[in-house]
């Protein structure tokens, strides 16, 4: 659909962000780490 990887790039970083508002409305918990050049690792 996009042939930019920057649009496809902010799109998981937006989708991650809302997930983790959903999963800790209170951010007192890195579930996600992101891993760079790879993505993120749930802990």
């Amino acid at each position: 659909v996009w042939k930019d990887t920057s649009v496809k790039k902010r799109t998981i970083n937006v989708n991650i962000n809302r997930l983790l508002k959903k999963i800790d409305p209170r951010n007192t918990h890195n579930y996600f780490t992101p891993i760079r050049g790879i993505g993120y690792r749930f802990e």
